[in-house]
């Protein structure tokens, strides 16, 4: 952990990790637009944040043509790459506002962007879960307790993504 976070400090991690976000958003954008539909209007995030086994099985179902189908897959599998990529970015976003705080004398939100950093790691943690979850929902377990868990880590990685970004939304009015 400590050899990650190190490197998470420098501008080449941080340059390789935006770059590496940008471009797996941009490819996993332009792949699965084909899944987008009635049942499915944002795609396979339709898909994480399903919560019951009726409204997986209305968006799985909606994907049964073959192409849909491998494309759905391959959008899951492909996501893996955009984890690594949005992970370390949040990291060193994180341990950017540590480091810019803690010069500010704003120890408490200092001590909150260090937290922040675990933050993004268990963000990318709970994707990969919630991605085990897609995977398992396309095979066809399109259960509620299934998508229940699904939703649950795809919501957890929302909220903690999205408490990062405000947390340097605020290093940069604060410090």
């Amino acid at each position: 952990m400590n050899a990650l976070f190190a490197h998470a400090r420098t501008p080449a991690f941080r340059l390789i990790a935006l770059i590496a976000t940008l471009a797996m958003a941009c490819i996993l954008s332009i792949q699965g637009a084909p899944l987008k539909n009635q049942h499915a209007p944002r795609g396979v995030v339709s898909l994480e944040l399903a919560w019951t086994g009726k409204n997986a099985r209305e968006v799985v179902d909606s994907w049964k043509a073959d192409r849909l189908k491998r494309a759905a897959y391959r959008q899951v599998l492909l996501d893996f790459i955009f984890i690594a990529g949005y992970t370390a970015l949040l990291i060193a976003t994180a341990l950017s506002c540590q480091r810019a705080t803690n010069a500010a004398g704003l120890t408490f939100l200092a001590w909150t962007a260090g937290l922040a950093a675990y933050g993004a790691l268990a963000a990318g943690i709970f994707d990969c879960l919630e991605n085990i979850g897609l995977l398992g929902m396309l095979a066809g377990c399109t259960t509620t307790p299934v998508a229940f868990i699904t939703a649950l880590f795809a919501s957890a990685k929302f909220i903690l993504a999205g408490a990062i970004l405000f947390l340097a939304v605020v290093t940069f009015i604060a410090a």
